[in-house]
């Protein structure tokens, strides 16, 4: 149980049984774990949070934590960060070694990189952020919906009395890029593990069109998985070939075939290396390359780059990418990073909390968000309720339903702007300002209702804490929401 993990490293400590239980509720409010819940039926991400919770309970003043944010959703890892934030001021030491730079720069002190050998000390995050990234176009063509490749009709899943999945009716595309996102914990990867065949659900069927003999079974064959290939959260999972050179040609229809999958995935040079011995993200590319080495039909991919630094995680994005379409493989991806998502889908099917928030193309998902938790998980969505939206416009919004609206769409400026019946203008004060690569992100107060203002970072519009600004917005920018 968590309760029990969590109190592990404090007894031996020798902390007495009181501070124990304290120490114990502190933690798992922080991180939004519940101390009665079993350590194996925990997500990915769940458990990445059990870890650091174990940590901190401890009360070290000097923290160093390994790649912490590699499975926590967005609202998770800013919510860790802040933590190791609060607790540096308090007089903590805290060492962060990370690779989501976007994440982690706006709560640090000092930015340290490693490479070629060196260490160098960073003085411009911001330039330093944006010399890390890189803009990928997508150049795989539309995606035309055709016949189902598996059809899910009121699925359920449950361990004991703990709802995971609840009524989950969906359709996968033949030939299409399927994402399943949301926040750890949801049931991403629960689903795409029924889809394999890894788990029987407690209710519902899934129906397959691969092939007839597989029949509607819920268990898989061998044969099944030379069809579906599966790439685990955990790498050490999958990997026990003694060479990466063994691992890649154990599925691969011919040594040739071998090399030319580690070429693309760039891993050549790890030929004759034990797969046990590599990195956390050169396992994660072995094993993504051993899956597709086997040339299944069907790809299901969980979490497959999040310990992967951006630049090859881009690099495989591409691959990937490239790969499913030469090949025509159906694929699903779980992730609960919305920039990955976006990029490596035709359909972005949204889960919370066990069901189906939305499912949309990754451009309308984003432009058309039809819930508050949508509206909130993608793109960090301004969510009014009537009451708010009333507060800051003084009139009424449409259909008096929550309203969204993309930080984005705002305009910033120091002098009114002419007023319109197609523009909504609006007086503020900027309370918080902060810089994230070529983006300038504001919290402004309009009539005490807090927006998000996104805008990009031009050095001759930079507007400053307690200064007065004007915003406009056009109307057709304030969505409905249904609930």
């Amino acid at each position: 149980m968590i309760e029990d993990e969590i109190a592990f490293g404090c007894e031996n400590l020798a902390f007495p049984p009181d501070k124990i239980q304290k120490q114990i509720d502190i933690v798992c409010n922080l991180l939004k774990l519940d101390k009665s819940w079993k350590c194996r039926t925990l997500s990915g991400g769940q458990k990445q949070r059990l870890i650091t919770a174990s940590t901190l309970a401890m009360g070290q003043k000097i923290i160093i934590l390994d790649e912490p944010l590699a499975n926590l959703d967005k609202d998770g890892a800013a919510m860790l960060m802040g933590t190791l934030r609060s607790l540096a001021q308090a007089g903590y030491c805290v060492v962060v070694i990370e690779h989501r730079l976007d994440m982690v720069l706006p709560f640090v002190d000092t930015v340290w990189h490693i490479g070629d050998r060196t260490v160098k000390r960073i003085e411009d995050k911001a330039a330093y952020l944006q010399a890390q990234t890189a803009k990928i176009g997508d150049s795989c063509k539309p995606f035309e919906v055709g016949a189902p490749l598996f059809t899910l009709k009121n699925i359920k899943f449950s361990v004991k009395d703990r709802g995971i999945l609840k009524d989950i009716s969906l359709e996968i595309p033949k030939g299409g890029r399927t994402v399943f996102l949301g926040e750890n914990g949801c049931g991403k990867t629960t689903l795409m593990r029924l889809i394999a065949r890894l788990y029987k659900p407690t209710g519902g069927c899934i129906t397959q069109y691969i092939d007839e003999k597989f029949k509607q079974k819920p268990r898989g064959s061998r044969a099944w998985f030379k069809k579906v290939g599966v790439v685990y959260q955990n790498p050490d999972y999958q990997l026990f070939m003694p060479t990466v050179e063994k691992e890649i040609n154990f599925g691969a229809p011919s040594p040739e075939y071998a090399e030319h999958i580690a070429e693309l995935f760039g891993i050549k040079h790890l030929w004759h290396r034990h797969p046990q011995s590599l990195s956390e993200g050169q396992k994660r590319r072995v094993s993504i390359a051993a899956v597709v080495a086997c040339q299944p039909e069907v790809l299901l991919l969980d979490e497959p780059l999040s310990a992967i630094d951006a630049r090859l995680r881009k690099n495989l994005q591409i691959e990937i990418r490239r790969i499913q379409q030469e090949l025509n493989i159906t694929t699903i991806f779980v992730t609960h990073d919305q920039d990955e998502a976006m990029l490596m889908s035709d359909r972005i099917c949204l889960l919370n909390e066990g069901k189906i928030e939305q499912v949309s193309t990754p451009i309308e998902l984003y432009t058309k968000p039809k819930t508050r938790f949508a509206a909130s998980f993608i793109g960090h969505y301004n969510v009014l309720s009537p009451d708010e939206f009333l507060q800051a416009f003084h009139t009424a919004p449409t259909d008096n339903k929550m309203t969204a609206i993309r930080p984005e769409t705002i305009q910033i400026s120091t002098e009114k702007p002419e007023e319109n019946d197609l523009t909504h203008t609006l007086h503020g004060r900027i309370i918080n300002n902060r810089s994230v690569g070529n983006t300038l992100h504001y919290h402004i107060d309009v009539n005490g209702i807090t927006f998000k203002v996104d805008t990009l970072f031009r050095s001759f519009a930079l507007y400053k804490n307690d200064q007065d600004v004007w915003l406009s917005l056009e109307k057709r920018n304030c969505l409905a929401l249904e609930d």
